[in-house]
């Protein structure tokens, strides 16, 4: 057992959390009569480092000095984890910030820091047509983590940008698939995109199949003001805001395009709002069973995996959401006909919930996809329940069919988990064979 806690903190198991709690001892105090109630509460490494003094105060350490002394300890060794372990790929960690006790989810994924030097005019694609505002086809781009574009160079830049989008690879997918570690210019991008896709987007003439980046944003070419987000819809108010949940690095992303810093979002809490301008369909929301109608035409769950495009010099909506279709193939039949999908894409939701019980979900602390095309059917595990009461038996399934479907989360809560932090159900639904 001792040799397992030589494993990065958040990969350790519940017994190595146990195993740790019980022989530790710092400024004099000892913790081995608390270990047991974080065995019988499954707290395993990431949840330990996720601890605050409230968690540490509910397992059952109730001594003030005791309990600070312990939480101090937990940052030191997340820091050590952070600088020891930068190589981790999508790990979130939660961090608590001492003035404002803001908890937050970060990735220990580095930044990628490519320098932004625009092509020389020689360097750009002779075919590329700036009036093709119809275009929907996009390569990634590195954009600048620091020195932001400033006001004197800021209609060159923006030329340069949209001129370097089109010169690339304008087939290329929207939400890009994993890329290794890039070190050079980012015209090199395009021989990178030989990935198998996993989705199907709808654009508006055709629909094809993507792959989803780490950031889930794309930038739309010859608009270089436009951008397209993976997101989870979850309904609009009087005043016209939309609320969506994105992924903390989509959030950092969208930081960095941002030309006014002012516009920055939190990138603690992934429900974020968004205004909506008067093109965009979404201010013709209405409730309705199971779900919402969106201007008469569009029906969705509650809190369905969409994609919609954001103006970021204006920072509103516009234009229309749709869903984000998904390939994968039926996993399981069980004798009351109910079905689960292997999917390629894992969505990992995290709720926090409240003090009241309730059989609905509460608030979402925690919102992350993964592109798991790429992975052995053995290690995956993205398998999610076929919920969808209008068209639940429309087509006649067997396993191993392959499909094609849109994801939700769900919105009832798992009243078999009694932890005040628990995952979200996942479900599939629109579900059609390929």
């Amino acid at each position: 057992m001792a040799s397992s806690l030589n494993l990065p903190t958040q990969h350790w198991t519940v017994e190595n959390v146990y195993y740790y709690v019980k022989n530790l001892e710092i400024d004099g105090f000892k913790y081995n009569e608390n270990a047991e109630i974080f065995r019988k509460e499954c707290i395993n490494g990431k949840l330990f480092l996720n601890l605050e003094k409230e968690d540490l105060n509910v397992l059952g350490i109730t001594n003030f000095t005791k309990r600070n002394v312990l939480y101090k300890h937990l940052q030191k060794l997340k820091a050590t984890q952070i600088k020891q372990n930068s190589k981790f790929t999508s790990s979130p960690i939660r961090v608590s910030n001492n003035n404002n006790s803001i908890n937050a989810e970060i990735s220990l994924t580095p930044t990628i820091n490519v320098p932004f030097i625009p092509l020389p005019p020689t360097q750009l694609s002779p075919n590329h047509n700036n009036n093709n505002n119809n275009s929907m086809g996009m390569t990634p781009l590195i954009l600048p983590q620091s020195n932001p574009i400033n006001n004197n160079n800021n209609n060159n830049n923006k030329r340069a940008i949209s001129d370097l989008i089109n010169s690339l690879n304008t087939n290329s997918p929207i939400f890009g698939s994993q890329f290794p570690t890039i070190q050079t210019s980012p015209n090199l991008l395009p021989s990178l995109m030989n990935n198998t896709p996993i989705f199907n987007f709808k654009a508006p003439t055709t629909t094809r199949i993507v792959p989803m980046s780490n950031n889930n944003i794309r930038l739309i070419a010859n608009n270089y003001h436009l951008v397209e987000i993976a997101g989870i819809y979850q309904g609009i108010n009087s005043h016209g805001i939309c609320f969506i949940l994105m992924t903390q690095d989509s959030i950092i992303e969208l930081n960095n395009l941002y030309t006014d810093k002012e516009m920055n979002r939190n990138i603690f809490s992934p429900l974020q709002k968004f205004k909506c301008s008067e093109s965009s369909n979404i201010l013709k929301t209405h409730k309705i069973q199971h779900g919402w109608l969106i201007n008469n035409k569009l029906k969705l769950p509650f809190n369905p995996l969409i994609y919609f495009r954001l103006n970021i010099l204006s920072n509103e909506i516009i234009g229309e959401i749709k869903p984000i279709i998904i390939s994968g193939h039926i996993n399981h039949i069980n004798n009351y006909n109910q079905t689960w999908v292997s999917s390629d894409l894992q969505i990992d939701a995290i709720e926090e919930i409240n003090s009241i019980p309730t059989i609905l979900i509460s608030n979402i602390i925690s919102f992350k996809l993964t592109n798991i095309s790429h992975t052995s059917l053995q290690q995956r595990d993205a398998s999610y329940l076929h919920h969808d009461p209008e068209n639940q038996h429309k087509y006649k399934l067997k396993k191993g069919l392959p499909v094609k479907f849109c994801l939700k989360l769900s919105t009832r809560t798992n009243k078999k988990n009694s932890n005040t932090r628990k995952p979200v159900f996942v479900q599939c639904w629109n579900l059609k064979p390929l």
